[in-house]
């Protein structure tokens, strides 16, 4: 027969596990936050870094295929073109 003092305390047993895992869960939300700032961080890095390869590379990438053009075809000037390559999650 269970009595009044075991349920007591199977339930302060089970309140405690309740405060571990609530504490646990708070610690994983709070590292899944500082995961998701950083990320945007890096985001932004590589955003800026890509700008500044983008804007410092290619006008001189797009400058020498310009003359290269012009050149080859004197009346007709081909436009570049530009790849845009996707940044995939996880790669740097």
């Amino acid at each position: 027969m269970i009595t009044k003092k075991k349920l007591n305390k199977r339930i302060s047993e089970l309140e405690h596990k309740v405060r571990l895992y609530s504490a646990e869960f708070n610690t994983l939300v709070e590292k899944i936050r500082e995961l998701e700032m950083e990320l945007s961080r890096d985001i932004e890095v590589r955003k800026n870094d890509i700008a500044r390869v983008t804007t410092k590379g290619s006008i001189s990438a797009i400058a020498k295929y310009l003359e290269i053009s012009i050149e080859a075809n004197p009346g007709k000037i081909v436009p570049p073109r530009i790849k845009v390559k996707k940044l995939k999650a996880g790669k740097k």
